[in-house]
């Protein structure tokens, strides 16, 4: 995982002010909110990396990038989100911070105690076929007030979503192939955010 060169708390205030204001909100709940995340300290973190397909060019120069220590999940199955946050957990670490193994928008970090103690709230959702990324968004937007629609899906909400850190290289998606939408776990993501407030 590459944070972009030069990231400091300053340029993601200020990414979060710039995202934000365009969409006329009182930004001062936000920004406390966000100054409150950075400021928070953790000692160890546990990295589970989905592996699908690490063959390609694109996955083996993320691989590059990941910790020593990383936790590469790999299954016979659609594993489920909690499956793979579980791992996390198990590692005994202060954070768990969940990606594929080309990172992405499906990035997520949890404090290990905010997970536990939310994990009963923890949406049921597949991994490896479409909306995971964005079912977990909503929810944690939820979390904090934050309404999603598809219009402000492009927006990022801090201190749920942190913009301008995390590069993801653009390519096709996997989850449009119509085995995949149509399959059992596909239809029970889309019906899981259909059903999400």
């Amino acid at each position: 995982m590459k944070l972009r060169e030069g990231t400091t708390d300053q340029c993601v205030y200020d990414e979060v002010i710039g995202r934000n204001s365009e969409l006329g909100a009182d930004l001062s709940p936000v920004l406390r909110a966000t100054r409150r995340q950075l400021a928070r300290k953790a000692d160890s973190i546990a990295v589970v990396i989905n592996t699908y397909k690490p063959d390609t060019d694109r996955h083996r120069r993320a691989m590059a990038t990941h910790p020593d220590d990383a936790i590469y999940a790999r299954h016979d199955h659609r594993p489920k989100v909690t499956e793979l946050l579980l791992k996390g957990l198990e590692a005994g670490k202060d954070v768990v911070c969940y990606t594929n193994d080309d990172v992405g928008r499906e990035i997520f970090w949890f404090r290990s105690d905010w997970l536990r103690a939310n994990w009963g709230k923890l949406p049921d959702c597949y991994w490896t076929v479409q909306k995971p990324d964005l079912i977990l968004a909503k929810w944690m937007r939820s979390m904090r007030g934050i309404k999603t629609t598809y219009e402000n899906l492009e927006y990022d909400f801090a201190p749920v979503e942190l913009p301008g850190i995390i590069e993801h290289e653009d390519h096709p998606s996997d989850w449009d192939r119509y085995e995949v939408l149509n399959s059992p776990e596909g239809r029970h993501n889309e019906s899981l955010w259909a059903a999400m407030a």
